[in-house]
């Protein structure tokens, strides 16, 4: 009477195995959900980058033509040549504080520099040609 019926013992064990494998189931079906899930957050996220670079390089050339259009730079008289994936700047006789600022903005963003030039003149004025590819 103290003993457990073996058929209890292979019935439980039937059920757990039973148990074990709908769980394994149901986990494969999770982990292929997570993997769709997975490449369809990454396609979205080369979209959002892509979009982001293209859209960048609107704003950059926005804010490098309102930067030079302060009033800091209308004795430097810049002459700005755009075209539909370049712009060239270029001065002849720039104070050099002026074209410290300039070279600061230029420098510390992301613009695609192709060509450089600067020359002094003398202590105080400098001529430069700078051409930026968007």
């Amino acid at each position: 009477m103290n003993r457990i019926n073996p058929f209890y013992v292979g019935i439980l064990l039937v059920l757990l195995i039973a148990i074990f494998v709908f769980k394994l189931n149901s986990t494969k079906n999770e982990l292929n959900e997570a993997k769709t899930s997975h490449k369809e957050t990454m396609q979205v996220a080369t979209k959002i980058t892509d979009f982001k670079k293209v859209y960048a390089y609107a704003g950059a050339k926005d804010s490098l033509v309102r930067f030079l259009s302060s009033s800091l730079f209308a004795k430097a008289e810049i002459i700005k040549k755009e075209k539909k994936s370049s712009m060239k700047l270029s001065s002849n006789a720039i104070e050099l504080k002026a074209l410290n600022l300039l070279m600061g903005k230029i420098l510390n963003s992301t613009y695609n520099i192709k060509s450089m030039t600067i020359k002094r003149l003398n202590d105080k004025k400098a001529s430069f040609e700078v051409e930026i590819l968007w």
